[in-house]
């Protein structure tokens, strides 16, 4: 691939459930790839492959046999696919079951494969400002970069990776066991021991992304439940760009742009708790889960730092929502807070007036629940 290959990779997809080897994991990439450079807004969802596209797959030229073509898109024709998202008309949540691909027709005239597509899948490649609309954000993944892997999982676990990095910054990034073995596909007696499965799995992906992935990934904490490892604190420095072209790039040369990795309140965020999300608004909400979501707000300290951030946004405005204007003032004032609980658990939080009280009072005078309590009452014609 002499060119750069940048899928856009909706996120919902990336944490789709569905197992395949590294080969056809790379092809089936290539054609949503294709799918979206190809996308003409016509009524047939397809794309066309070539034989120079499988020579990216096949890198022995060798195996770049008809057979081992028609045999490997059978595979993923077979090969379902699991994934949510929400229903453009009814706004409700459907899991979307289906074949990676669809029928395959070969054009002896030219030496082209005609790949067909689920609507579904073939929408959410390509319709990015609908997708956009029901909160589905996009993931840039580099295919030239991600075909160095030689795992399936190895591909998978970056993708998970990729979701939530940020460019040259080193974030944390938790996902329950749990999760990881369902998106991976994992029968019960795979690896069913968290040690095997770190031992023969896990180590194995991280060890290959270090070494081929410009990005760097250890683990932070294993959090244990019962008495069993629950979820795994990953530490991600992703040196990887997250945009690859500039403003002189022609969309229609290329595909389409979405907005890279938009953050909605219906995108689920993995163990992202956000307590009052209906004081934002669907901007500010997204800001909010972007700007954040290395931190857990389950835990008391930083839930209670939130709350009176909220309240003091809400008290200086005289709003009933933190809205783009005051989304600056939130953030300082939330940043300025988080960081005093990192620095000391002890500081004293000083006093602030607000309409909620008569006389001077400490928000540390408040528990989290009483401070939920508060905002409620405050806003209470927002939980109706």
């Amino acid at each position: 691939m002499i060119k750069k290959e940048i899928l856009m990779q909706p996120n919902n997809i990336i944490k789709g459930k569905y197992t395949c080897t590294a080969l056809e994991n790379k092809l089936f990439y290539k054609i949503l790839f294709n799918a979206q450079k190809q996308n003409k807004d016509s009524s047939k969802y397809t794309c066309m492959l070539t034989r120079d596209d499988f020579k990216d797959v096949f890198k022995n030229n060798n195996d770049l046999t008809q057979k081992n073509i028609n045999d490997m898109l059978i595979t993923l024709h077979q090969t379902i696919l699991e994934f949510d998202y929400i229903d453009k008309d009814t706004k409700g949540l459907i899991t979307y079951k289906s074949g990676l691909i669809g029928e395959s027709k070969y054009i002896h005239d030219g030496d082209i494969y005609e790949i067909n597509l689920h609507e579904i899948l073939y929408k959410h490649i390509t319709d990015f400002l609908q997708m956009q609309k029901v909160g589905n954000g996009y993931t840039p993944l580099n295919l030239e970069l991600l075909f160095r892997f030689k795992g399936a999982y190895t591909q998978r676990l970056y993708t998970f990776f990729r979701l939530w990095s940020r460019e040259n910054k080193t974030v944390e990034v938790k996902y329950k066991l749990e999760n990881l073995r369902y998106y991976l596909k994992l029968e019960s007696d795979m690896y069913p021991e968290y040690k095997v499965f770190k031992q023969k799995l896990l180590k194995r992906a991280l060890n290959e992304i270090n070494e081929k992935g410009n990005m760097k990934v250890e683990i932070k904490e294993e959090l244990r439940k019962n008495r069993k490892i629950n979820e795994i604190v990953f530490l991600v420095q992703d040196h990887e760009t997250r945009k690859y072209f500039d403003k002189k790039v022609d969309d229609k040369e290329y595909i389409k742009k979405p907005v890279i990795n938009e953050i909605s309140a219906t995108d689920e965020i993995i163990d992202f708790y956000v307590p009052n999300k209906k004081l934002f608004t669907q901007k500010t909400l997204n800001d909010f889960m972007k700007e954040f979501c290395t931190y857990d707000f389950k835990d008391i300290n930083y839930k209670k730092a939130l709350q009176e951030s909220i309240l003091i946004t809400l008290e200086q405005d005289n709003e009933e929502k933190i809205k783009v204007k005051a989304y600056s003032y939130f953030k300082k004032t939330l940043t300025n807070k988080l960081s005093k609980i990192k620095s000391t658990s002890n500081k004293h939080i000083p006093k602030v007036k607000t309409r909620f009280h008569n006389i001077n009072q400490t928000f540390n005078n408040y528990s989290p629940d009483e401070l939920e309590k508060i905002l409620k009452e405050s806003q209470r014609d927002k939980f109706k």
